[in-house]
C-alpha cells in the first residue's frame, strides 16, 4: 500500500474504535464459555453466568465484564464518527455506550453467589445485597440499551455509507455483543434471575 493508498488518520481511528465492537462479543462469549466449563461447582442450568465473579477465580469474570464494557464504549465513540453529525448518530451511539457502561457496571457491582455456587455457598437464593440488586439493575438497563441501539443502527447514514450490506472500510462489519441476558423468576423467589450470554449481531457494511 503506498501513502496515497492510505485512508486518513481520522477514517483509520475511526476504523480502530469500531474493530473493538468486532472482537467484544467474541472475548465476552469465549471467556464465560470457558469458565462455565472449568469451573468447580457451576452448573450452566441453575447458576448465572455473572456468578462467576464470585469466588478466588471470580476475577476473571469481573475483568471480562471491565475489559469487554470498555471496547463497547470504544466502538459506540466509532460509531458516533461513523455516522457523523445528527439525530441517529446521536441515539446509537448513546444507546450502545450505556449498554457499554452497563458491563463495567456488572464487573463494579458484584453479582450474589447462590445456589452451591461458589463451592460452600448454601443451596437456594439466599440474602440480595445490595451490590447484587445494583449488579441486577444496571444489567437491565444496559441490554434495554442494546436493543433499540443495534436496531437502529440498521437504518444506516447515506452519507457515511453506514447502511446494511454497502461496503466503506471505516464501518463495523460485524458487532457480536455480549450477552442477551433472560431474566426469569425462579420457584423460590421472584428476586433470583437467570442471566446466559447470548451474542446479538448487527451489522454494517461488509
Amino acid at each position: 500500500m503506498t501513502t496515497t493508498d492510505c485512508p486518513p488518520l481520522p477514517v483509520r481511528i475511526t476504523k480502530s474504535l469500531l474493530g473493538y465492537g468486532v472482537i467484544a462479543g467474541p472475548i465476552y462469549v469465549l471467556a464465560v464459555a470457558v469458565q462455565m466449563a472449568t469451573r468447580d461447582g457451576f452448573d450452566p442450568t441453575r447458576h448465572a453466568a455473572s456468578q462467576l465473579a464470585n469466588g478466588d477465580l471470580g476475577w476473571i469474570q469481573i475483568a471480562t465484564f471491565l475489559v469487554t464494557g470498555a471496547m463497547t464504549i470504544a466502538a459506540a465513540v466509532g460509531v458516533r464518527r461513523a455516522l457523523g453529525p445528527g439525530r441517529l448518530s446521536a441515539w446509537v451511539s448513546g444507546l450502545l455506550g450505556v449498554y457499554g457502561a452497563g458491563l463495567v457496571a456488572a464487573g463494579i457491582f458484584r453479582a450474589d453467589p447462590s445456589d452451591g455456587f461458589p463451592p460452600g455457598t448454601p443451596p437456594g437464593m439466599g440474602e440480595v445485597s445490595w451490590h447484587g440488586l445494583a449488579h441486577f439493575t444496571v444489567a437491565g438497563i444496559g441490554f434495554a440499551c442494546l436493543v433499540p441501539g443495534a436496531s437502529r443502527s440498521e437504518l444506516g447514514s447515506p452519507a457515511t455509507g453506514w447502511a446494511h450490506g454497502h461496503g466503506s472500510p471505516a464501518s463495523l462489519p460485524c458487532c457480536s455483543q455480549p450477552a442477551s441476558w433472560r431474566c426469569r423468576p425462579d420457584q423460590e423467589t421472584r428476586q433470583r434471575f437467570w442471566c446466559s450470554p447470548r451474542p446479538s449481531c448487527w451489522s454494517g457494511p461488509g
